[in-house]
């Protein structure tokens, strides 16, 4: 373990393996990039055992390498920067609870029994600078300490726990010498492809206290009128009063109005739009004497215009969350529930199971059948704009095609 210091600036611990065999030093790309090190181009190709030919360097870089622990120690080495320099060293967790002679050291990685990556590998042109005379052995098949100026280093045979009787190389091979050997690389990138293609589990079960309210309150409020429409009720936090929202909305009312003098066509959308939605039902003229009540709340709205689009060129926007004199707004009195519709991946998953697939219901039949009451009393109100009108829609969705079926 050792402080990987970029000479501009940075500090990172990093984990660092000696290796006298290798004629250059290395570090990878993480740590390169972490501390931001500034890279120099590099042609060199990598021979490794066999004088096999492998991988090129991607850069070589400077960087300050210093003991973990209090030290003036400090090393400039010139590293190649690899995608990956090893697997983890240790292959095992090794069991060192009987090593004595290494007790009181001050290890240069006291993790070293513990499987880890690599991010520095200290080759022969920094070796022969770090080393130091002394030298701890213990009894057979136990590791040496070596001192150096990085702290005492331990290399040599030592025993796994999962096989305390069969000894390995501790530091210097990737390995353990037995015929069946789990690559934890390999098993981090298949767990990680089939926790991406799994199917994720049915969360209906695991609904919290305000979830399950909203649950009990569709099902115990929501009703079906003579002509078809169901009927269901906004559930609310609390009865705290919202405060005055009037002003607000008179004031995005006067915006509205200024628009509609400068742009003609998006001032005739407009008016169509509010047409069709006082013909269908879903707003109507409140009496006189009801416009300074503070028991409503007056939603804000604004159009959208966009002439490139080929489908849906306007569209008004109901905001639902503009906050009043008090500070509130409806949406933040109103509960939001729990997540109905499924996840994406789970419906692309069961479109390959049929041959045919179809969608077929539209927003005027989504908005026939869906009205809300905003209290226990007699106010209405279409809902738009509502952070809970969604599920609503959803749950009330359910219910029009268990009545088809």
């Amino acid at each position: 373990m050792v402080k990987a210091i970029c000479p501009q600036g940075g500090e990172l611990r990093a984990r660092a393996l000696l290796d006298q065999r290798s004629e250059l030093s290395f570090v990878c790309e993480s740590l390169a990039q972490s501390l931001r090190l500034k890279r120099r181009s590099s042609s060199i190709r990598l021979i490794g055992i066999g004088a096999r030919k492998s991988i090129c360097a991607q850069g070589v870089v400077r960087l300050i390498v210093k003991p973990h622990f209090s030290s003036t120690e400090s090393f400039e080495v010139c590293a190649h920067v690899l995608p990956q320099i090893t697997n983890q060293i240790p292959s095992e967790q090794v069991d060192q609870q009987h090593w004595s002679h290494l007790a009181d050291l001050q290890l240069a990685d006291p993790t070293f029994s513990t499987p880890s990556r690599i991010d520095i590998l200290l080759g022969a042109d920094i070796y022969g600078y770090l080393l130091c005379n002394d030298v701890i052995r213990g009894r057979d098949a136990e590791p040496v300490a070596q001192l150096t100026s990085l702290g005492w280093i331990v290399s040599g045979s030592a025993s796994a726990k999962i096989q305390p009787k069969r000894p390995y190389p501790l530091i210097g091979q990737c390995a353990a010498q037995q015929h069946l050997h789990t690559d934890r690389e390999l098993h981090n990138v298949v767990h990680k492809f089939w926790s991406q293609d799994s199917v994720p589990p049915h969360e209906g079960g695991h609904l919290t206290e305000a979830e399950r309210h909203c649950e009990v309150h569709f099902r115990s409020t929501h009703t079906r009128d003579s002509t078809g429409r169901y009927m269901v009720r906004l559930p609310f936090k609390t009865r705290a009063s919202l405060g005055t929202s009037k002003p607000c909305a008179a004031r995005m009312l006067e915006n509205l109005q200024r628009k509609f003098h400068q742009n003609p066509t998006f001032h005739q959308l407009y008016a169509e739009f509010l047409s069709e939605y006082e013909s269908l039902g879903h707003m109507r003229r409140i009496p006189g004497d009801d416009t300074n009540s503070n028991n409503c709340y007056y939603l804000p709205h604004h159009g959208v215009l966009r002439e490139s689009n080929t489908t849906t060129k306007f569209r008004v926007v109901f905001n639902g969350s503009q906050k009043t004199r008090e500070g509130l707004s409806l949406n933040d009195v109103l509960q939001s529930g729990r997540k109905i519709q499924q996840h994406l991946d789970a419906v692309i998953l069961r479109w390959r199971v049929f041959r045919y697939s179809s969608q077929v219901i539209s927003r005027r039949c989504i908005n026939r059948y869906l009205f809300t009451r905003t209290t226990e009393d007699t106010n209405e109100s279409s809902g738009t704009g509502l952070a809970m009108l969604p599920k609503l829609r959803q749950k009330s969705v359910i219910l029009i095609v268990l009545f088809v079926e």
